[in-house]
């Protein structure tokens, strides 16, 4: 089934998202932007860290990563070939996260990160944050 538009149909449309783009009281015309239990806070800013491990085979997986030189042939490593001697080992894998908590029950998450940030996160910007508007992020940076 084909629809055709009419100019008339298509300037109307074009002029009800240019209005809702621009009037900030028309979004409550079309869609519930009013937060319920008032404006939403930051309660908590958690950092924590993930750990794992798995299984590497000996001699498998070394290889190099691509280089603007490859396009060279005297720059280029040599073709690979997996060499699967040696013995396994087990990698321990970790990553820290940020969880940001807010006082209506919704939960950010922002990661991974490198451990020097988490610290500065949790020992200098934890009490910036908690009780400001996560939503505000603008805000947020300049202050």
């Amino acid at each position: 089934m084909t629809l055709i538009a009419s100019r008339r149909q298509v300037l109307r449309g074009l002029a009800a998202s240019a209005f809702v783009s621009v009037v900030p009281r028309a979004h409550g015309l079309f869609f519930d932007w009013q937060r319920p239990n008032g404006p939403i806070k930051i309660s908590d800013v958690e950092i924590f860290e993930v750990r794992g491990s798995y299984s590497v085979p000996g001699g498998v997986n070394g290889q190099q990563q691509v280089s603007p030189l490859d396009v060279y042939d005297d720059l280029r490593p040599p073709v690979y070939a997996d060499h699967p001697t040696g013995k396994d080992r087990v990698a321990k894998p970790s990553a820290m996260y940020i969880r940001i908590k807010t006082d209506q029950g919704l939960e950010g998450l922002y990661g991974p990160i490198e451990e020097d940030a988490a610290v500065i996160v949790h020992r200098d910007l934890r009490k910036f944050l908690i009780g400001k508007d996560p939503l505000a992020g603008e805000l947020l940076w300049d202050e």
